[in-house]
Order: structure tokens, then C-alpha cells, then sequence
């Protein structure tokens, strides 16, 4: 491999501006094709497969044919209450228009529903479509009834759709601003320090739409574009600095044109990989069997093999084009060398500095104390969101626990006469909240009950 770099570090010596157009055209192209021609991400909620939980979703889809369908859910806030004759009439027409609608099986109003709170001011429309995954344009559709009945004293949120995702960008800006300063001191040059943010730009995007494009043909979580996006800006860094400082090193001693070729021939291997160890750790996350973290270290693999090939194509062209990056010392006007002071310091005083990083590393970890681990749902989201607000008006109205129902799915494959005895003896176990929640067992001790039916249903 280290012949084959020396011979391309040779290439990028005589012809610096081809092996730049070549690398800014592929990352055009795979902007383009990503952006413009990509799928999009998928908003639904993160599941686990082979787990209780995933074999009750089965049991549920093979035997109540009516849920198999995908599900939405218009949320309602009103002013007034939604009981009142006015209201009522608006709900009526809000129904019908959800049943028009294209592949709309079944549309349950808040009254039909009984799912009324906050005094009557807040309820849901469950809607259940033939599909078992809902479009954008069925998504369009319930964004259309939803605008055309949201006025003054009604707001009418949507749950359960599939729309474009926006990703917060704030994080990676201030990454990449604190990286340009910790490299401007680390190298004392302002230029120099750009080319490894150039290349992580380049990586970032370049990552973001080659997971939009895989989207077009698999389902992929939108939570796996911001690990993408991560990982991409991560080691569009991290692979530019393996250049920059192999680069600086061998200027000092060579001509530039020696430096390039055997900074490309020295680093090349390394980046390369590198690379491959990051993909293939990220890969094996398929081995886990749980189908969205495989799509998650898929996308982020190949978010990492396009930053490899176009930071092998772009960085070393620009360290050719613009020989001031990397200059040598002795050739750099007097400046001052903030780093300098760093290196004496941590040389001089060791133990501080231990002190000092372990200090700060117990610090940051504080957060950890109140981390809660579980997988993302639509309060996860943008507050800008449709979803997101639906999910805040819903827990403000039901309570935290309204998108985490806990359901319990019995099936006798023994005797018959146990279904009769099970509902005798839960009755000690499950207490229902109210008259009309009687046909679905709500209580705290489900874990007794469960233990009882063991080795008789499944």
C-alpha cells in the first residue's frame, strides 16, 4: 500500500489542480444526488426486535387484523371546551375530512375515543390507514386538514407522520469553532488550521447526503443522520491533521515537492486504515441483531468511507497549491507561540496538570448522574416540530406516560378454563381507573399478575 501512495504522491506533485477538480466534482456530485435526489428519513419510533416487546407487536398484528394498519394522531387544544355544540360541529367536520382522505381505514374522534383531559380542552383523533406505513403524501394530506382547522381558539398538532428532518446544526458550529481554535494555537496559523475545518466541512456534508441517498432505498431513523453527521465532521478532522502535521514535519527537513510525496506515502496507509478500523467496528454493529442500531453503523460507515476518499483527494492538492500551509519555522514571520507556553507548562508542572484534567473530567461528568437512558420519541425532536409540540401538549394534558403504554398481550395455548380462572385472579391485581377503561387492565402490580400466568400463556 505504501508503494501505491508514493506513486499517487508523485501524481499529486506534477498534476495538484486535477486531483483537486476531480475531488471538488465527486463531492459536488454526491451532494447533488443526496440532496436533490435522496429519500427521506424516517420519523417513527425506535424499536427493539427480538425482545418481549417485539413479539407482542407479532402477536398483535398476526390476530387484531384492525391495528395492523399504520397510525397517526391529530392532537387538539382548544380554547373551549371540546364538548361544547360549536366544538362538537368542528370535530364532526374535522372527522369527515380525515375519512376522505386517501387510505384513511378508521378515524376516532377524542369523543369516540373517550380520551378527553385538561377539563375537556384536550383530545386526539386516532386515524388508522389501510397502509402499514404512512407516505408524504398522506402525510401532506393530514397537514392540510390540520391547517385548514387551526384558528384562534384551536391548535391542532400532528403525531405519527413521515416528514422531512432538519438537523440541528448549533452543535456542530460550535464544534467546529472550538476545533479552528484549539488548531490556530496548536499550529499558530490561521491557515493552517482552516484545511483540517475545510476538510471536515467537506466530510459533514458529503456524510449528511450519502445517508440521504441510502434513504431512498432503506428505512433510515432520523437519529442516524446526527450520528452520521458526528462521525463524519469527526474524522474529516482527524484524517486532514494526519496531513498538516506529517506535512509540517517533513517541510522542515525537504523541498516542498519531497514533502508532499512523502507525506502522501507515509500517511496515506495510516488514514486508510484508520478508516477501515472505524467501518468495520461500526459494521459489526449489525452482529447486535437489533435492526436500527445495524442501519445506524451502516450509514455512519458509509458517512466514513466518502470523508476517507475525498480527504485523500483534497487535502494533499491544497497542501501542493498553497505552500504557505505548513511553512517551516524558520521561514514564518516572529510571532508569538501561545502552544509553547502549553508544552513548558505541562512539562514543568506534570502533577498539576494531571490534577487539573482529572478535576475537569469529574466536572463534566455531574450531567451523568441525572442521565436516563431509553429509546427516542417525538419529544426527542425540534420544538419547531409538529410532533414535538403534539407530544408536549399530550404530556401536559395525560402525563408523561401517554406515549409509553404498557401493553399486555395473554394468549392460552393450554386449557381454555384458564382464561375464566386468570380474569378471576387479576382482578387482585389490576384495578381499572374508571368504568370505561374496564376492558383494559390499568394498575401498578402487573409484574404479580404476569408471574401467575407463567407457564400457562404465552
Amino acid at each position: 500500500m505504501q508503494t501505491i501512495f508514493h506513486k499517487y504522491g508523485k501524481v499529486v506533485n506534477k498534476r495538484p489542480k486535477t486531483i483537486l477538480t476531480i475531488g471538488v466534482l465527486l463531492t459536488a456530485l454526491i451532494l447533488v444526488i443526496g440532496f436533490k435526489f435522496g429519500g427521506s428519513i424516517s420519523t417513527k419510533d425506535l424499536s427493539i426486535d427480538n425482545t418481549s416487546a417485539a413479539q407482542t407487536a407479532k402477536i398483535v398484528e398476526k390476530h387484531f387484523s384492525a391495528n395492523n394498519g399504520a397510525q397517526a394522531q391529530v392532537v387538539i387544544k382548544a380554547d373551549k371546551k371540546l364538548t361544547t355544540a360549536a366544538n362538537q360541529r368542528k370535530l364532526a367536520q374535522i372527522q369527515a375530512d380525515l375519512l376522505k382522505s386517501k387510505n384513511v381505514k378508521l378515524a376516532i374522534s377524542p369523543l369516540q375515543g373517550q380520551n378527553l383531559a385538561q377539563d375537556d380542552h384536550v383530545g386526539y383523533f386516532t386515524v388508522t390507514f389501510r397502509n402499514k406505513k404512512i407516505n408524504d403524501a398522506e402525510s401532506n394530506q393530514l397537514r392540510k386538514i390540520a391547517n385548514r382547522y387551526s384558528e384562534s381558539g384551536m391548535q391542532l398538532e400532528l403525531s405519527g407522520i413521515n416528514q422531512k428532518v432538519t438537523v440541528n446544526e448549533i452543535p456542530e458550529i460550535v464544534g467546529l469553532l472550538v476545533a479552528l481554535l484549539i488548531l490556530t494555537i496548536t499550529f499558530a496559523s490561521l491557515l493552517t488550521a482552516g484545511l483540517p475545518i475545510i476538510s471536515a466541512l467537506i466530510g459533514l456534508a458529503s456524510g449528511i447526503a450519502g445517508v440521504l441517498f441510502c434513504a431512498k432505498f432503506v428505512e433510515v431513523p432520523s437519529y442516524d443522520l446526527s450520528l452520521a453527521a458526528m462521525v463524519s465532521l469527526a474524522v474529516g478532522i482527524d484524517y486532514a491533521l494526519f496531513f498538516v502535521a506529517r506535512y509540517k514535519k517533513e517541510r522542515s527537513t525537504s523541498a516542498q515537492d519531497k514533502a508532499i510525496t512523502s507525506t502522501v506515502e507515509h500517511t496515506g496507509p495510516s488514514i486508510v486504515f484508520a478508516g477501515m478500523t472505524i467501518i468495520i467496528a461500526l459494521l459489526s454493529m449489525n452482529v447486535l441483531g437489533i435492526q436500527f442500531l445495524s442501519i445506524m453503523g451502516d450509514m455512519a460507515a458509509i458517512s466514513v468511507a466518502i470523508t476517507v476518499v475525498l480527504t485523500l483527494l483534497i487535502v494533499p492538492a491544497i497542501l501542493r497549491l498553497v505552500p504557505k500551509i505548513g511553512q517551516p519555522r524558520h521561514q514564518m514571520k516572529p510571532r508569538l507561540l501561545p502552544i509553547n507556553f502549553v508544552k513548558k507548562a505541562v512539562i514543568k508542572h506534570s502533577v498539576i496538570t494531571v490534577c487539573c484534567a482529572l478535576l475537569l473530567l469529574l466536572l463534566a461528568a455531574i450531567p451523568a448522574r441525572q442521565m436516563y437512558l431509553g429509546l427516542p420519541n417525538d419529544g426527542s425532536k425540534q420544538p419547531t416540530t409538529t410532533e414535538r409540540r403534539a407530544y408536549d401538549i399530550k404530556t401536559k394534558a395525560y402525563g408523561r406516560g401517554i406515549d409509553a403504554t404498557l401493553v399486555a398481550v395473554i394468549k392460552n395455548n393450554n386449557d381454555p378454563r384458564l382464561s375464566a380462572e386468570y380474569l378471576k385472579k387479576s382482578a387482585k391485581y389490576f384495578k381499572c381507573k374508571s368504568r370505561n377503561s374496564c376492558n383494559s387492565f390499568t394498575g401498578w402490580s402487573i409484574l404479580d399478575a404476569l408471574n401467575y400466568t407463567k407457564n400457562r400463556f404465552q
